[in-house]
């Protein structure tokens, strides 16, 4: 018998839903016990959602309330989504696959990055953002990567956004950041092209960040200087300006341990208002449940990409930089607490990727080879 039977034949799961159907504004007493109720739920897509909501309500007791901070972060603890999984046998495959393909495509994307000084001749002729020719190498990069780790990828929300594709005009998108898979799965299912507001060390990063500076994909911001902070965000504000281009920014500032929704910066927002662009709500669901913090390599499984409503210039201009962000905040909890679907991790590899790598084995050798050759041939010769 299942875990969720016994709790309802024995009246706890319906117990615990009396408790969780009880929360508003609470004590530290009444959400400890939702908490512990919400614990007992059986694992799925009700008991994920009822930790967000609990999440929610915890958030606006810390704001109103003078509990130490310590005492909250260990209720928090207990409303963690994700979970460190064990690296196996599996993971390493897909490792050695991801590897491979980086290996044939990324000599590639260093012999046309000088494209990129087309780019202003190009869109002068018509072409827009989005079907540039970098723009178009780097999208086919991270939906081979999304492929080849056996991540599946579902965009919803794209009424929302579909104004904003016919228009062609910038937009700065705020995202939820709680995996190293957030930037991956967005790049390979958004119909718009993004550049990454993103710490400045991701340069170090050897060929995703040689790649990314190249490109002109990834804004460096460093996080330690607030001068330097501030020129960074400048320039993404330039780039707007000046190219109409989309940029992409965590309001959280960084990844988040949780899974949950963290305190937001003040960056992000003084940015908005001196930009004055549609600002672009986007959740990630299941990237965290896949690849956590502390994780080595992402599991299988799916992420669903569901932008949220736009929210236009006329909405938020007049407000100051702490009104903008409890309008974004609120955009944020109302999608992650009506989103009942559960993401669970999956170990199960299908057939056809075994049977990829085995035939990859004998003819990879050759084609770096072959690539090596023409690369050189083409710079030198």
């Amino acid at each position: 018998m299942s875990v969720g039977t016994d709790n309802t034949a024995n009246g706890t799961g319906l117990h615990s839903r009396e408790k969780l159907e009880a929360v508003g504004t609470m004590s530290l007493h009444g959400l400890r016990e939702a908490i512990g109720a919400a614990a007992l739920l059986p694992e799925g897509g009700e008991k994920q959602l009822k930790k967000r909501q609990l999440w929610r309500q915890l958030q606006r007791f810390r704001e109103t309330s003078d509990v130490s901070d310590d005492t909250i972060e260990v209720e928090e603890k207990r409303l963690y989504l994700g979970s460190k999984k064990k690296t196996n046998v599996l993971r390493w495959f897909r490792l050695v696959a991801i590897l491979c393909w980086w290996l044939l495509w990324v000599p590639w994307m260093f012999v046309v990055s000088p494209l990129r000084l087309l780019h202003p001749l190009l869109r002068k002729i018509g072409l827009y953002n989005g079907i540039l020719p970098l723009d178009l190498m780097a999208r086919a990069f991270n939906i081979v990567n999304i492929f080849l780790a056996c991540v599946k990828v579902e965009l919803e929300g794209y009424e929302h956004i579909d104004p904003i594709m016919k228009s062609h005009i910038g937009v700065l998108m705020m995202f939820q950041h709680a995996s190293n898979l957030d930037g991956f799965v967005i790049s390979s299912v958004s119909p718009i092209v993004f550049k990454w507001v993103g710490k400045e060390s991701l340069y170090k990063i050897p060929i995703f960040g040689w790649i990314g500076y190249l490109y002109g994909g990834i804004i460096g911001i460093n996080r330690e200087n607030r001068e330097s902070a501030i020129n960074s965000l400048k320039h993404a504000r330039d780039v707007m300006f000046r190219w109409k281009r989309s940029v992409a920014i965590a309001p959280e500032g960084s990844r988040q341990n949780s899974g949950q929704l963290g305190p937001f910066k003040k960056g992000p927002f003084h940015l908005a208002l001196d930009v004055k662009t549609p600002i672009l709500p986007l959740i990630c669901f299941g990237a965290n449940e896949l690849w956590p913090p502390g994780q080595v390599l992402p599991s299988s499984g799916t992420v669903v990409v569901k932008f949220q409503r736009v929210l236009p210039v006329e909405e938020w201009e007049n407000l100051d930089y702490n009104g903008v962000l409890e309008l974004v905040r609120h955009e944020f909890f109302e999608g992650t607490e009506s989103y009942p679907k559960v993401f669970k991790p999956s170990f199960t590899v299908p057939l056809w990727f075994y049977l990829l790598n085995l035939l990859a084995l004998p003819v990879v050798p050759y084609l770096l080879y072959l690539q090596a050759s023409t690369v050189i041939s083409f710079l030198f010769f």
